[in-house]
């Protein structure tokens, strides 16, 4: 698939910026083509997949990384071996789907607080400790309003960018349903929704 000339000049500007800021941080690409800190080490990682399909995601990523000499190495193991990796944050990175309602609640906490990240087998994969996004998802849980709701929400939204604790591969902006011609559904559908659960509840047989 060729990729559109605009979109190769805002990654070449991206990669010269970031040479720029891993320069500044003492990370250098050495003669070997290989990204180097003062003392020689070199800068890469493992990403930890429990299936091949993750590549398809995550090469385009990783090739754009090896332009600035990063190594990236790809490990698929058994769901059981990576359950127990991901259960203990034995990894260096993680691939995570990050679902959400249109009112968050108490799963924040078990995703993005400090008290998680202590805690083995927790969402929050990240390790994210960090006591000022502890005090927004108090405030958004003890919310009055949907206001207050929404501006509690966007606040953390905003801390969790900031904190590059992710890197986003992909948003699909629809749902693949395969279904019998005799099923019908509502004409106006939600803004949000969760497929299986809504089609559950709201598809009926037609006459």
């Amino acid at each position: 698939m060729s990729c559109p000339s605009g979109a190769i000049q805002v990654l070449r500007g991206n990669l010269r910026r970031a040479i720029r800021l891993l320069a500044a941080a003492g990370w250098t690409v050495a003669a070997d083509g290989r990204l180097r800190n003062q003392a020689g080490e070199l800068f890469e990682f493992e990403v930890l997949s429990m299936t091949k399909g993750t590549e398809r995601i995550a090469v385009p990523w990783a090739r754009n990384l090896e332009k600035l000499g990063i190594g990236v190495r790809f490990r698929v193991s058994d769901p059981a071996l990576y359950r127990k990796r991901a259960d203990e944050f034995d990894f260096d990175v993680i691939t995570q789907v990050l679902s959400s309602s249109q009112t968050p609640g108490n799963e924040l906490n078990e995703r993005f607080s400090s008290a998680a990240a202590k805690v083995k087998g927790s969402d929050n994969l990240a390790g994210i400790r960090d006591p000022a996004i502890d005090e927004v998802i108090r405030r958004l849980l003890v919310s009055r309003t949907r206001a207050e709701l929404v501006t509690a929400a966007q606040v953390l939204d905003r801390l969790l960018r900031h904190g590059w604790y992710f890197v986003p591969h992909f948003h699909a902006p629809a749902h693949r349903v395969a279904y019998r011609k005799k099923l019908a559904y509502p004409q106006t559908l939600p803004l949000y929704y969760g497929a299986t659960s809504w089609m559950l509840k709201t598809w009926w047989v037609a006459p």
